[in-house]
Formats: structure tokens, sequence, C-alpha cells
């Protein structure tokens, strides 16, 4: 990736993902949507339906985290979600994440 002439990264798309990307979202359907509250001591909840929660943990902690969510609460679909090649590229080019 270059910006202005100057060489901004030199590698591969995975590279660059695991370099940037801080945060990683976790999706996930709990079986009692009463219980969508209670997940804010894991992360920041960015979105919040009568369905779905989207929980934004850092990238490291994303297994982690997962694992404790289904040993604690009664959850019937979750997935790990990466953040978008767009959001990357953003923080890379405002200095966000480095």
């Amino acid at each position: 990736i270059i910006d202005h002439g100057m060489l901004k990264f030199d590698g591969s798309v995975n590279q660059l993902t695991s370099k940037y990307a801080a945060q990683r979202t976790i999706r996930l359907t709990l079986a009692d949507s009463s219980q969508h509250d209670e997940l804010k001591k894991y992360g920041e909840i960015v979105n919040d339906s009568s369905t779905e929660v989207y929980l934004t943990v850092p990238a490291d902690q994303a297994p982690k985290v997962a694992g404790q969510i289904l040993q604690e609460f009664d959850v019937a679909d979750i997935s790990l979600e990466d953040v978008s090649m767009e959001q990357v590229i953003h923080d890379l080019f405002s200095g966000e994440n480095r």
C-alpha cells in the first residue's frame, strides 16, 4: 500500500489484517434476549436487535471471550467476524490502531 509516494505497508492481506485489525466482532443470538445487557461486561455492544447482538472485543481476546459467553449464556448461534478490509484500510490511513 502506497500513500502519496510513501510505502505504508508491504505484505499480504492476512498480515495487513493481523497488524491493523485490533478488534473483532462476536455476533450472537441468545435464547433469552433479556440478557443482552449482561454482555456489556465482555465488550462494547455495537448493534443490538431483538434477536442478535454484535459485540466488539480486542482481537486477541475474541476466542476467550466467546468461550466465556458460551459457558455463561444459553447461546442459540455465535460467530466471530473480522473487521472489514474497508475498516482496516481506513484505520491504516487515519493512523488508528498503530
